[in-house]
């Protein structure tokens, strides 16, 4: 599927990576290959339904951390409005547009109306795929989970690999193209 550098290295190939590392969100270069391997996951299965350049996506980012790491990455990649959800996640000095920061819980999460595309990601979340379903809800939806220590499992038949370029041994990535 992908060698132990593709992420890192992808990453600094960016020409945005610059303006991302300025803007702190990433701790370590293991954070940056969780977020970089959530997003070829959205970039390989998810790009015919739900296209990069598609301003009416959303993008909830649920379980992202202290700090707005995944959300970060996609409101650059994409035309994506993109939201960070986390309850430890820490007011930042967002220079980053179409970035939403929620420091909350899935389940104290108010969301206001409901989007007609949404793309949840959950790389190493600690909310439940039920409680994550429960509140955002779409008329098109989509998922990909990197799932650690909260299962996420669905009787909806999903994608699953090992991604060798996430530099974490919690690695396996699952995608619902439909849920």
């Amino acid at each position: 599927m992908t060698t132990v550098k593709t992420h890192i290295q992808e990453f600094f190939r960016l020409k945005c990576a610059p303006d991302i590392l300025a803007e702190r969100v990433f701790p370590n270069a293991k954070e940056i290959t969780e977020s970089m391997g959530a997003f070829y996951a959205v970039w390989t299965y998810l790009a015919d339904t739900f296209p990069l350049d598609d301003p009416y996506v959303n993008l909830y980012a649920v379980g992202d951390g202290c700090t707005p790491r995944t959300a970060t990455l996609f409101a650059y990649r994409t035309a994506w409005q993109c939201y960070s959800i986390d309850p430890l996640l820490r007011p930042i000095r967002n220079n980053t547009f179409r970035l939403y920061c929620q420091p909350s819980s899935i389940t104290d999460y108010k969301l206001s109306g409901y989007p007609d595309k949404a793309v949840i990601v959950c790389v190493h979340s600690h909310a439940t795929m039920k409680d994550t379903l429960n509140i955002i809800q779409a008329r098109s939806r989509a998922m990909v989970a990197i799932p650690c220590c909260v299962p996420y499992n669905s009787p909806i038949p999903c994608i699953s690999y090992e991604d060798a370029g996430i530099w974490s041994e919690k690695r396996t990535v699952k995608i619902w193209k439909q849920i």
